[in-house]
């Protein structure tokens, strides 16, 4: 039986992936629109990322001495505010300052997953990691599409108004989270353990168990490659090679996302195996699909689309873990805050790298993303190796 917490947390991740996927899904392609720029289009995710980082450290602090529940009402209610920036946007500057708000609610992400670390059983771990990535991931079937279509019909405006639905709901979300959640910890509400805390920093990263360390590494490297790859493909198949409409790109997305069911028995079946080489096998798949992209054939871009997506849930999985079972308690939003940062670093990287690599000769990106996923599947395995089932399969 699931806390009522994770109950809330998932099925609330579910409704605001659902408005999310309207638009957001083309937000290249919505950034592109209005600026007929790649370059720009590259360098508003990388803003929300760029901002995104500090709030993640102060955010894993912030949950750690004044609990999950105000951090995760809070965040929520700056995303429902940068979706209705986005929608109004006309040029680059809007496009930006709605950039900057999207970053300052990553403070919450680390809430997010802490309390979901809080209120699970250890033994339903990787099952409810899994199901929180499929349930966050699931609403593509259906919205992806449905902005596909928004945008072949009306174009920009069709976006606009996506963006400004997914800014209702998640306002509605946030009132819903505060009347729901119950909090996990006793909050100290200490501002001067928070200052001391954060010019500690240093001190938090240095005491992390060796593997975690080297596991945000890893997520650091491998983001930058896989949000490139990600966040270009819908530029690159509708409008450099047109082998898709945006309803037809929709509706890859949305068959591919119902892949994301499987992974919840699959998740039951390799948590038996080494962690590290379950992982190294993910990410090299990961590195096929994007080999497979640049072969311009939409059943193609399908099955690079199904690979990225069942591949990364599992990734995911694997990776929140072998957390949750080398950290205490106490320190979970913090090492939540590290993967966060490490994962948004990579993330920017590959977004302004993307952006020019595009405007150069777009394939340049899938061969890039293929050549250096390959080399991280390789470290992987040889950075984690000495990890042993028994870390997973006593869940």
């Amino acid at each position: 039986m699931l806390h009522r917490n994770v109950k809330v947390l998932l099925s609330s991740a579910f409704i605001v992936s659902l408005s999310i996927g309207i638009s957001y899904p083309y937000l290249s392609e919505y950034v592109y629109s209005i600026t007929g720029s790649s370059i720009i289009a590259g360098i508003v995710p990388f803003m929300v990322s760029i901002i995104g980082v500090p709030l993640l450290v102060l955010g894993g602090y912030l949950a750690d001495i004044f609990g999950r529940k105000r951090i995760i009402c809070f965040g929520t209610i700056l995303l429902g505010l940068s979706q209705f920036l986005y929608s109004i946007a006309n040029d680059y500057y809007w496009l930006f300052i709605a950039a900057f708000i999207e970053g300052l609610s990553y403070i919450y992400f680390p809430a997010f997953t802490a309390l979901i670390m809080d209120s699970a059983h250890k033994y339903q771990l990787v099952e409810v990691f899994t199901l929180d990535v499929i349930l966050s991931h699931t609403p593509y079937m259906i919205s992806p599409v449905l902005g596909g279509v928004l945008r072949d019909l009306y174009g920009v405006s069709g976006l606009r108004f996506g963006f400004m639905i997914c800014s209702i709901i998640a306002l509605a979300i946030a009132l819903a989270r505060w009347l729901l959640l119950s909090e996990t910890i006793e909050t100290t509400g200490d501002i001067k353990a928070l200052v001391s805390s954060m010019l500690k920093i240093n001190e938090s990263f240095n005491a992390l168990n060796l593997t975690i360390k080297r596991l945000i590494a890893i997520r650091m490297f491998i983001a930058c490659w896989l949000s490139m790859l990600f966040y270009f493909t819908v530029l690159y198949a509708t409008r450099y090679v047109e082998i898709v409409s945006f309803t037809e790109w929709g509706v890859i997305s949305a068959f591919s996302s119902a892949f994301y069911v499987l992974t919840y028995p699959i998740a039951k079946i390799i948590k038996n195996f080494k962690p590290a080489k379950t992982y190294s096998i993910m990410v090299f798949l990961e590195s096929l699909a994007s080999i497979l992209i640049i072969q311009n054939m939409k059943y193609m871009l399908l099955a690079s689309m199904i690979l990225l997506n069942t591949c990364g849930a599992l990734t995911y999985a694997i990776e929140r873990t072998i957390i949750t079972e080398l950290t205490n308690q106490s320190m979970r939003g913090r090492v939540e805050s590290f993967m966060n940062i490490s994962f948004y670093i990579g993330s920017a990287l590959g977004y302004i790298t993307g952006g020019y690599l595009y405007a150069y000769n777009p394939q340049y990106i899938f061969l890039a993303a293929a050549i250096l996923l390959g080399v991280g599947s390789i470290l992987i395995n040889t950075l984690l190796k000495h990890l042993k089932p028994h870390l997973i399969t006593h869940f």
